[in-house]
């Protein structure tokens, strides 16, 4: 059986450039100005909350932060996925 390689973030990147490409050749910015002033940064912060390769970062009991790979900041690994959810959700609800 093949191993199961690791996203990275230049792989990501790359598929992030080539929908970029594929957008401004679809739709101009000079035509389409406001959705791409919209749809850019969306874009953007979707893959950085839900795809770029991280780390799951949860502070353990023994105050050492989870090192497993997760896809997104938003995410925590399997053990800390819901833990992490309800943190940020606390710190949300608390600023």
């Amino acid at each position: 059986m093949a191993k199961r390689r690791r996203g990275t973030k230049a792989g990501d990147l790359l598929v992030l450039l080539w929908v970029v490409v594929l957008g401004v050749l679809g739709y101009p910015p000079h035509e389409h100005l406001i959705a791409w002033m919209v749809l850019v940064p969306a874009v953007g912060l979707f893959w950085v909350a839900f795809l770029m390769p991280t780390k799951c970062t949860y502070s353990t009991q023994r105050d050492k932060l989870c090192g497993r790979g997760v896809r997104g900041k938003l995410r925590g690994c399997r053990d800390h996925g819901r833990w992490r959810r309800d943190t940020m959700l606390a710190r949300h609800r608390a600023s």
